[in-house]
């Protein structure tokens, strides 16, 4: 799915105009950097914890709009909507996010906020942000 997305495609056209995080299901790409399977220099357990922690963040953040805005939660399948329309419904939502945010609304009780990393295994088929992972792991994780 990310592939066939304008994100993906923009990305993989894009040359080095930044990185995206995924998880141990994606292929590692040079714009698309993924955990390292079995980390075995301090530099690269860095760089795995860097990466966890991060896209903790991110994964709390959705956990977070998904329990206020229930119609973004799985638990109701999907959004019923054409492609445009859901992604002015997520807009929406993140523009009322915000405003109860300003406002000092609590925020809701979410599950998702205790997210547990399982197993760290690369899945996917291609390797060529091998290199660029490494890269990033010996300029910015080396002690």
């Amino acid at each position: 799915m990310l592939q066939n997305s304008k994100i993906g495609q923009y990305m993989e056209t894009a040359g080095n105009d930044g990185w995206l995080l995924g998880d141990s299901g994606y292929a590692c790409r040079p714009w698309l950097l993924t955990p390292i399977v079995n980390p075995t220099t301090p530099s690269e357990e860095c760089y795995n914890t860097a990466h966890c922690r991060t896209r903790n963040t991110v994964e709390r953040a959705f956990g977070l709009l998904k329990s206020r805005f229930r119609c973004l939660h799985k638990s109701g399948g999907c959004l019923p909507f054409t492609p445009p329309k859901c992604h002015q419904v997520v807009y929406a939502t993140c523009q009322l996010h915000n405003f109860c945010i300003s406002l000092r609304l609590p925020a809701p009780p979410t599950q998702e906020d205790l997210i547990q990393e399982d197993g760290i295994a690369y899945l996917g088929p291609l390797n060529d942000g091998l290199k660029v992972r490494q890269a990033v792991v010996n300029n910015c994780f080396s002690k």
